[in-house]
């Protein structure tokens, strides 16, 4: 519903982008500066590890299950993150005139922390989704698995906004 104010969170890897739409205009923007990198140099710190190995760690790229250890680290993020996207939130919501949010979307390669969209709708008591911005996008399943586009989705949010809005023109 275009009338409907929408908080967008973009949870990039040096920062979290916040922006507030309502009728398509963005009405209230916050920056926050917890990104993925935090969560990387958190799990650096904690296990001794460089730099890309807590990468990896964190984005799962080795293939087992995670440490304990880092669960409950990424864990404790997430509600890091919460607890910002909650503040902005509360802040538009007692210095604006506009609509409240009805709902969240997340983006931003900060989306792949497990449990982070449940986190979030406890911690901001909204309805919160990671976004697909390849819903009304059709592509070639030979091509592309439907797992594949579900992985990449909350990190192509841009790419797509950004290819649609030029092939507007």
């Amino acid at each position: 519903n275009p009338s409907e104010a929408v908080c967008i969170a973009d949870i990039g890897a040096s920062a979290t982008k916040m922006v507030v739409v309502q009728d398509g205009v963005p009405v209230f923007t916050k920056e926050s500066s917890i990104g993925g990198k935090n969560v990387t140099s958190e799990i650096q710190k904690h296990l001794g590890l460089s730099f890309n190995d807590a990468e990896t760690l964190k984005t799962g790229g080795q293939g087992t299950g995670l440490p304990q250890e880092v669960s409950e680290l990424l864990h404790v993020m997430a509600e890091n993150l919460a607890g910002e996207i909650k503040r902005a939130l509360d802040f538009y919501g007692d210095s604006s005139s506009v609509s409240p949010v009805s709902y969240l979307l997340l983006t931003g390669g900060g989306c792949k922390i497990p449990d982070l969209s449940r986190i979030v709708e406890e911690t901001v008591g909204l309805p919160t989704q990671i976004a697909n911005p390849f819903n009304s996008v059709s592509y070639d399943p030979s091509v592309f698995t439907a797992e594949y586009i579900e992985a990449i989705a909350p990190l192509a949010a841009v790419p797509v906004g950004l290819a649609l809005r030029a092939g507007a023109k």
